[in-house]
């Protein structure tokens, strides 16, 4: 598995990436979009489905902490499906700061030695007349 942030536009897009990662024997954590409606369902899902510990806050520095740390976990290759992250919708300014967290993640599992990780971001298209 090569360690990347990617966008897609379907679910059915993202299916060769998971199917490929798990040949490369990746464990994926799917995060579906009832869980990315704002930010602190994400933070919540993110911390669930990579089991941060007890002790981790419930902040965007402590998901930034978790995800460079995962020393909790067994030593795996990962993949995170983020499936329906909501692109330009109001009150959709956190996906920025997300966003910027898992691509800081995504480089600092790139080092010789570790397990890699890398995102796959499911973007469905804007609904006909959105923005107009």
């Amino acid at each position: 598995m090569i360690p990347s942030l990617r966008f897609v536009p379907s679910t059915n897009a993202a299916a060769p990436i998971v199917a490929a990662a798990r040949s490369d024997g990746a464990l994926v954590h799917r995060i579906g979009a009832e869980d990315l409606g704002d930010a602190d369902r994400a933070r919540a899902a993110l911390a669930r489905s990579l089991a941060f510990p007890s002790w981790s806050g419930s902040n965007w520095d402590a998901v930034a902490d978790c995800l460079i740390d995962l020393s909790w976990l067994d030593p795996a290759p990962r993949l995170i499906v983020l499936d329906g992250l909501p692109a330009s919708a109001p009150g959709t300014a956190w996906t920025a700061t997300l966003l910027e967290i898992l691509l800081g993640a995504v480089r600092y599992w790139t080092r010789p030695g570790v397990p890699p990780l890398g995102v796959v971001v499911v973007t469905p298209p804007e609904p006909r007349g959105a923005g107009r």
